[in-house]
């Protein structure tokens, strides 16, 4: 899977929005189901990029709503004017694999040690 510069996922580990926006990260689990399979995670509708076992996407968005889906899953939010969030992705055993895996939002000091821990995906934001 694509990963980003060194460069710009220290950037990304800032967890800072730009101004007059607001910063979504997902991370995928490292124990995601399927080892090297990549999952695609849409926000808004749109592909944001392909997440997978130890990696995050993350995106900039207008304050407002928002959907972030992946497999069967989706999660809603509405965005505010800095505001920082944090969606988990995990994996599960389906004869699918375009539709084994869910995302949930989760707390910022969840969130971060979670996206910490993996390297930034290439995405399409």
């Amino acid at each position: 899977m694509p990963v980003t510069s060194e460069h710009q996922t220290a950037d990304a580990l800032q967890f800072q929005a730009d101004p007059g926006k607001a910063a979504i990260y997902i991370y995928g689990e490292g124990s995601l189901v399927g080892g090297s399979n990549k999952y695609p995670v849409f926000l808004d509708g749109h592909l944001l990029g392909n997440n997978g076992p130890g990696t995050f996407l993350a995106g900039s968005v207008s304050p407002g709503p928002h959907v972030i889906s992946a497999g069967v899953s989706q999660v809603m939010l509405t965005a505010t004017s800095g505001g920082i969030y944090f969606v988990r992705q995990t994996g599960h055993a389906t004869a699918s694999a375009a539709n084994n895996t869910t995302v949930r939002l989760i707390s910022p000091d969840e969130g971060k040690k979670g996206v910490r821990e993996c390297k930034q995906a290439a995405s399409n934001f």
